[in-house]
């Protein structure tokens, strides 16, 4: 009789243990947005957007009794540390704190390290000077957002975040980057735009996932040598605007796995030759940069879908522009062309063309070109 009680017991408790919900059926739970209804219901809590509330006394000794909940908004609440029992939250999946500038970051993340399922991590706008050894602990943890921050050191222990994709370090003080970022085996999505790096470190080669490098507002950054480092993985997109880049070194060249690289806002006036080593390049932006004329090394990039030359101070378009015979879209706006080339016709796969505000261009050329480019979507 004893042991039929204990087996009805322990089949109770496991009922009343809910399985986590998938990403469909939890985008359907309404949010709880108080935080005494909440804590009134328990387990039945799986959603909590708290964001903007005040938390004077910060969150409940036993807010770990919140067993089932998956995702928590905590964004300007004004917390500084998290009860220990906040450990308990082991289907917590995702947890915005940014917005708590009083925030104990060593505490906090040596609690979050003991959530075993937690992917998403946004710690933004915390005034951060650095990240601690603690960040090693969050071995789950696949997406971090340390943006706007003023985080000038990173401890080495960042590099045990196996799982991590996504890492956002966007508008901080950061000079340079801890040798064990090249240790960040699943790392995908790296923004490092508005610091004040000087060069990437060699290790970032080893980072055979890398697929996206947001290098924008950096005019400190050695390019060279970065990009050096950069040509060890197989990364597909790269964003340098706003980097005052006079010269592209002809170290650009030696990543042929890009796909996509945006140039545009700088001061580029030409291309070196490497440049037309990028054979894989289907997207090239180049748009206010006083270019002056379309360079040769673009015409070998057979792979080009989309060219955008908006602003680039272009008088002439090169009759070797039919070489790009892949391109689909091409932007040609807010230059001072006075003709287009009869070959521009030989574009068969164009499907849209953007020549709006080029003044000098003659109505008689405009409409040949639409009569050359049937099917094409033509902007004056």
């Amino acid at each position: 009789m004893k042991l039929i009680s204990i087996l009805s017991f322990s089949l109770l408790l496991i009922q009343c243990i809910a399985e986590p919900l998938d990403s469909i059926e939890l985008a359907k739970q309404k949010p709880f947005t108080e935080l005494n209804k909440a804590m009134k219901k328990g387990d039945k809590v799986y959603k909590l957007v708290l964001d903007g509330q005040f938390l004077k006394e910060g969150l409940p000794e036993d807010f770990g009794k919140l067993s089932n909940l998956q995702e928590l908004h905590l964004n300007d609440v004004g917390i500084e540390k998290l009860p220990t029992s906040f450990a308990s939250l082991t289907n917590l999946t995702f947890l915005d704190l940014g917005n708590n500038r009083e925030i104990d970051i060593a505490q906090v993340l040596s609690i979050l390290g003991k959530l075993p399922n937690l992917k998403n991590l946004i710690l933004t706008s915390n005034d951060l000077a650095k990240i601690p050894q603690e960040i090693g602990g969050l071995q789950a943890i696949q997406s971090i957002d340390l943006g706007y921050n003023n985080i000038h050191r990173i401890d080495p222990a960042i590099g045990k975040l196996t799982q991590l994709k996504k890492l956002n370090l966007q508008f901080n003080d950061l000079k340079g980057l801890p040798a064990e970022i090249g240790d960040l085996a699943s790392l995908h999505f790296l923004r490092l735009n508005h610091n004040k790096l000087y060069v990437l470190p060699k290790e970032i080669g080893q980072l055979e996932n890398l697929h996206t490098i947001i290098l924008s507002n950096i005019p400190t950054l050695d390019l060279a040598t970065s990009l050096t480092h950069l040509s060890e993985t197989t990364i597909q997109k790269i964003d340098l605007r706003y980097n005052q880049i006079e010269e592209l070194p002809a170290s650009i060249g030696t990543i042929q796995s890009l796909t996509e690289l945006n140039l545009s806002y700088n001061n580029i006036a030409s291309l070196p030759a490497e440049f037309g080593n990028l054979k894989n390049l289907k997207i090239l932006f180049l748009g206010l940069n006083p270019l002056k004329t379309i360079p040769a090394t673009i015409t070998s990039l057979k792979a080009l879908e989309e060219l955008s030359l908006w602003n680039t101070q272009l008088t002439n378009v090169p009759s070797d522009i039919s070489k790009l015979m892949n391109l689909e879209k091409l932007t040609l706006s807010q230059n001072e062309l006075g003709e287009l080339p009869t070959e521009m016709g030989q574009l068969t796969n164009l499907k849209e063309l953007v020549l709006s505000n080029n003044s000098k261009l003659s109505k008689e050329t405009l409409n040949n070109i639409e009569k050359a480019l049937k099917g094409c979507t033509i902007t004056f």
